[in-house]
């Protein structure tokens, strides 16, 4: 079957995203960015910190707003909010994120710019390229189980779309526990599978490979260790059922509404053909 290989990919960033932030799309415009934002502020009133976004990139030159960080102050309160735009690479921060990242209007970060007010001189909320990893550190760290559910998240997208192979483009070892944990959690799926059908249930827990499951008709007479040869003694599985037997070979079962054939033996062989068997036997009995 094709499928799509993704060579640059940030899964777990993404899952994260789904999962945890507060999301608007890019053509969002002030009115909706902040019923958005409102909401989330008031689902979750004891949240520290709200990450979400994504902004375009030229959200500041379609729309006047004369200070984003205080556009954001205005209903944020004493949580730190944090908005990327669609290329990742910039942030639109309030002030309580300023306070917890120690940027002031002095800071000066190598690769990036803390966009000033022109006016006050202090940082107007924008960060960029850079400038935004004093937010990313004051951030707190996501729980491991967190990662983990984003990791299974980013891969079932992924999959809905047709892409089977993923190459993470950047992490610093997070997304990677979490991928090998999933792989743990599959292993162990797989594992309880095998199990589950090497015992036929938590029921049943030495009955060997050759059970058929959902067998109606099995009752009292299918006690734990038979092996398919006794099938038959336990109830007769329903038509076109077929049984696994050793050795993972198949065998189709007899239909139940048709009766079994009685094994021809010794002097009957002979008289197969004949209409009358007994007839048959008789003169070949015969003295």
């Amino acid at each position: 079957m094709p499928g799509i290989y993704d060579a640059h990919v940030h899964p777990v960033l993404g899952g994260t995203e789904v999962l945890l932030q507060c999301l608007f799309p890019p053509t969002a415009g002030p009115a909706e960015i902040e019923e958005t934002l409102s909401g989330c502020v008031v689902a979750d009133p004891a949240a520290a910190w709200i990450e979400g976004g994504r902004w375009t990139s030229n959200f500041f030159v379609e729309h006047d707003i004369g200070s984003p960080r205080e556009w954001l102050d205005r209903f944020s309160g004493d949580v730190a909010i944090s908005l990327a735009d669609d290329t990742g690479h910039n942030r639109w921060v309030n002030s309580r994120a300023l306070e917890l990242a120690g940027i002031d209007g002095g800071t000066v970060v190598e690769g990036g710019e803390v966009v000033l007010d022109e006016a006050t001189g202090e940082p107007n909320g924008l960060l960029l390229e850079a400038a935004m990893y004093p937010v990313f550190q004051a951030i707190p760290d996501k729980t491991a189980e967190q990662f983990l559910r984003a990791a299974r998240e980013s891969i079932r997208t992924a999959n809905r779309f047709g892409i089977v192979g993923i190459k993470e483009a950047g992490d610093e070892g997070t997304g990677v526990a979490a991928y090998k944990a999933l792989v743990r959690v599959a292993l162990d799926a797989i594992e309880f599978a095998r199990e589950q059908t090497r015992h036929g249930g938590a029921g049943h827990p030495r009955r060997p490979l050759g059970r058929v499951s959902g067998n109606p008709g099995a009752g009292a007479g299918c006690e734990p260790g038979r092996s398919d040869r006794s099938l038959h003694a336990c109830g007769r599985p329903a038509a076109g059922r077929r049984v696994a037997g050793r050795n993972d070979r198949r065998r189709q079962v007899s239909r139940p509404d048709r009766p079994r054939p009685r094994p021809v033996r010794g002097a009957e062989r002979g008289c197969q053909r004949h209409e009358r068997r007994v007839d048959c036997l008789r003169r070949r009995n015969r003295p």
